[in-house]
């Protein structure tokens, strides 16, 4: 015990530890009352405002999640429109091109057809007159022949 008093002496620790040790206690509780209790009050809302919102902010971010999905079904359907659009229109411009082009064919084939008959008709005409001329040759040549 000697060991602890003249620690304490050698501190300097007089008769109004006491008084110094009772000052304390009494702004402990001064300062427990005012500033501690706020303090308190003011951590748990704190955490009342961050840590326990998250529950909403999960569900919130379920709300974006299932949202974004709602728009992808919906642009994947538009495109799915706009496809069927575009291969509609496709099909539609191919039957007017291939019916044209069966109408120019037709009209094609048919000036062919006038074409052929003219120079068959030319022809015949034109063999006739070669038949006709190779007779009279052919007499001309048998009376040279003959002569």
């Amino acid at each position: 015990m000697q060991t602890i008093l003249n620690i304490f002496i050698s501190l300097g620790v007089d008769k109004t530890v006491f008084i110094q040790f009772a000052l304390v206690v009494v702004i402990y509780f001064v300062l427990k009352f005012t500033f501690f209790s706020k303090l308190k009050e003011v951590l748990d809302t704190r955490e009342n405002k961050t840590t326990k919102m998250e529950s909403g902010a999960n569900k919130k971010f379920t709300d974006a999640e299932a949202l974004a999905a709602k728009y992808r079904s919906e642009i994947e359907k538009a495109d799915e429109e706009a496809l069927k659009i575009v291969t509609s229109k496709k099909s539609e411009v191919l039957s007017s091109q291939k019916a044209q082009v069966k109408s120019t064919e037709k009209a094609l084939s048919g000036e062919f057809e006038a074409k052929r008959k003219e120079l068959e008709a030319d022809y015949a005409s034109k063999k006739v007159s070669l038949l006709s001329q190779a007779e009279s040759l052919s007499n001309e040549l048998v009376q040279k022949i003959i002569q």
